[in-house]
Order: C-alpha cells, then structure tokens, then sequence
C-alpha cells in the first residue's frame, strides 16, 4: 500500500471496469479499436505476461491501483517489457477523480527493477500527460507526426538514467583559457579525454571573447574553455567559433565521462559567446546512446544524421539548440514564431517550471490569484490609453502582460486537469449555436434578446 491507496497486478475482476476507462481515455487522443488493444493485453495478463503476438515484447505486465482493498481500479499501467531491457509505457491511465494523488508516479514505480528504461508516446494535445511525465523526470527525445492519429504528432518520451560521477553539488566552473598554460592543459586532455573530433595539432586560439576579434567569421577565430575539479584535473573543454548568420559552432568539445558532458552544457549556457549569439549553437557528435541522452536531457535538437562526416564508419549527428535558449535581447522579433510551435512552448514551460521545481508551491487557488495579479497589470498598461493610436501602444510591455496572463491560465487548466484546448472548442460550438449568423450579425445584444 502507498499512502492511502494499493498498487498490486491486474486480477480478472478489474477488466470489465478497466474497457469503460481505457477507452474513454484513449479515445480522444487516438484512432485505432482501442476495445481490441485492451482485449489482447487482458489475454497477455491471462498467460502470465505472455504475448502471443510480441515480437520484441518478452511480457506485457499489467498493474492497477485501488483506493481500498478489493475496490474498484481508478489505475492502470501496462508496461510492454522489451528484449533490449527496456519498457514501452502502453498506457498509463488515471482515473480522473483520482488525479493528483501520486496514483500515476506509483503506477511508474511498478515497473521492474532491471528494467533500463522507460518511454512512452504522448499526444502533443495531451497537455496533462505531458505535465505528468515530464514532472516524473520525462525528457522528450523526438517526434513522430500521424503515428496513431492523422493530422496529429506524438511527442516521444524517455526516462534518462545517466551515471552521477560529478554530482550537482560539486564545484565545477567552466573558465576561459586566458594563456598558453592553459592552453597546453586543453590539448593535453583532448588527447586523453573523449572528443566529438580529433583536435589538429595546429589549432589556436585567442585568450578572450570572440566579440573582441575584429572579423572573428573570417579570421576563423576561436576561444576555449576549460573546467577542472577541486584537486586539480581537468575535466573537460570546449572551442567555440563563430559562423556566418550569427550562429556558434561548439567545434570541439572533450569530456572524461558522462557527467562531465552535462556539466559542460550547462556551463557553455553561462558563456558570453552562447549569451550573445545571434542564432544558434550547434555541434557534430558521433552517435553515442550517452551523449544521446545528455543532449537530450538538454533539450538541444536533432538537426540531423551525417554519415562519414570525420570519419567513414561513424555516423555524426548535429545538434543545435533551441530559438528559446538564445538571449531574447539578440533575437529578431520573428525568429521564435518561425521555428516554434505551442506545443513547443508549452512543453519548455512545463519543464521551466518542473526544473525549478515550482509546481510544488501551486495550488488552483494560488495560481488564480495570479492570474487575477497579471490581469490588473495588464490593464494597467492600457490604462488612459483609449486616445493613444494602437500603433503607437508599447506593444513589448503589453505582450509580456498577456503572457504572464497566459501562463498562469494554462497553468490552472494543468492543475484541475482541463484539456484548455477541447474546452475552447466545446465553447466555441456552444457561442455559435446561442448566436446563429442570421440573427446575431452587427448585434451586442445577449443571445436571450434574439429574436
């Protein structure tokens, strides 16, 4: 028992309440007889696990949570075990009068010990399962558009499990190197270390920021960092050089293990050269189910996978990061909106907020008080404007405000578990039904007033 609740495997009695909750589910998110999906696997809970028509699948373990001994499921899981070590989430499912409770995370913590890995598909509409799993330590690693659905992309999900050599309270500065000591302490650890490309014995580079290079595009300039541990080894390392179109190459980078790689990423977020960009960062790494992950975990983007780029038996896969992790105040107006989506946005919001781990102070009611804070400044920044002609409104100060105030309502709608976007059409059909065109038209009268 966890808390107030139970988590034990499947019996033959929950199957019966578990079809009205899988597919009333699913249904909204997925095409497919999700009847028949729930068919197959109570077979394979029947067998012990056993999957009659898996090809990689070795068992598909069920398991429910209920709120009382021998009460009815207000949980499922079914974890398809993989040959590879791994378990595909195929799904996740909590009742919604039982949300909120840690049903979900319990159901998660059902998944065996020598399982590697989790993952998962979810619905780019599917707000609250991506809140959930992201809260639960979720990264997303990909996209899959018209998987289970046309017209919809499903956004792909992995638990990470990265080794913890360096832990987060370690000291682990990243400095510029500032004269040829150092310089010589680089070379020497991209020699030894693992590198995403051999350093050439003739590279140099300057002791200080690009952006004091006269022409750094075409001089090829490039400046190092490097970061050891208290006792004195060097960790890690990397080169930036800066590129045509206001983007920086992240041309070398060494590292000894995998957690030095973390530390690395989020210490180039803290360099003057990422600070300033104008455009990008981006990197060639050979393909590494580790790196993989850091990256990941990073949330840079796969651009793309080039064959024999350094070498004709790897593969290297160029990595960038994303519009938002560039300084705002360098950004052209347009360059977000171009390459971003609001799925995008709200899956960096969720985890903004989850790595900061803010959402353990939110309550519906604190969040409404904010979001009613964020109207009032918003109006403020209307205030005695009605004369002023909307070209000439600070747009900057009042988008902003409309922001915050987006925020907090989406935010509120993951709290009490509304799908903002379905409401916002179910409202729509409603308005349109009170106000027919024919009778509505060039009106402010209520609909009751129609005639």
């Amino acid at each position: 028992m966890t808390d107030d609740f139970i988590v034990e495997q499947t019996q033959e009695s929950d199957f019966d309440a578990l079809r009205g909750l899988f597919v009333s589910t699913l249904e909204p998110h997925y095409d497919g007889d999700h009847d028949a999906h729930l068919t197959r696997l109570i077979d394979a809970h029947r067998a012990n696990g056993q999957d009659a028509n898996g090809f990689n699948s070795l068992a598909q373990l069920g398991y429910v949570v209920r709120l009382e001994p021998g009460g009815r499921p207000v949980g499922y899981i079914n974890l398809a075990v993989k040959r590879h070590g791994t378990a595909k989430i195929s799904p996740l499912i909590v009742d919604p009068s039982a949300r909120r409770r840690g049903v979900g995370e319990a159901l998660l913590n059902a998944a065996p010990h020598d399982v590697r890995l989790l993952y998962c598909t979810v619905s780019e509409d599917n707000l609250n399962a991506q809140t959930f799993f992201f809260r639960q330590g979720f990264v997303r690693v990909g996209t899959a558009p018209d998987q289970y659905r046309r017209g919809k992309t499903e956004l792909i999900l992995q638990r990470p499990r990265l080794r913890s050599g360096v832990k987060n309270d370690d000291p682990f500065n990243l400095v510029r190197v500032q004269d040829s000591a150092q310089w010589r302490k680089f070379t020497e650890l991209a020699h030894s270390a693992h590198v995403n490309q051999p350093l050439p014995a003739a590279t140099k580079v300057t002791y200080g920021p690009l952006r004091a290079e006269p022409d750094p595009v075409n001089a090829k300039a490039k400046t190092a960092y490097i970061a050891s541990s208290p006792d004195g080894r060097e960790l890690g390392g990397i080169i930036l050089t800066k590129k045509k179109g206001g983007s920086t190459k992240l041309s070398t980078i060494a590292w000894t293990d995998t957690d030095v790689l973390d530390k690395l990423l989020t210490g180039l977020s803290r360099t003057e050269e990422f600070q300033e960009t104008a455009g990008r960062i981006y990197v060639h790494m050979p393909v590494d189910p580790d790196a993989t992950r850091v990256f990941q975990a990073h949330q840079w983007r796969l651009d793309a996978l080039i064959p024999g780029l350094d070498d004709t038996s790897q593969v290297a896969a160029q990595w960038s990061t994303a519009s938002a992790h560039v300084a705002p105040s360098v950004q052209s107006p347009s360059s977000v909106a171009d390459q971003k989506t609001w799925s995008d946005y709200h899956a960096e919001l969720q985890d903004m907020i989850s790595a900061r781990e803010w959402d353990s102070f939110e309550t519906p009611q604190e969040l409404l008080i904010s979001l009613m804070a964020e109207v009032g400044e918003l109006a403020e920044e209307l205030q005695w404007t009605s004369k002023i002609p909307t070209r000439d409104l600070d747009q900057h100060s009042i988008g902003a405000e409309m922001v915050d105030v987006y925020n907090y309502l989406l935010r509120l709608s993951w709290h009490i578990d509304i799908d903002l976007l379905d409401a916002a059409f179910q409202k729509l059909m409603r308005v349109k039904e009170k106000y027919p065109v024919d009778k509505s038209r060039g009106t402010t009268k209520k609909y009751t007033e129609l005639r």
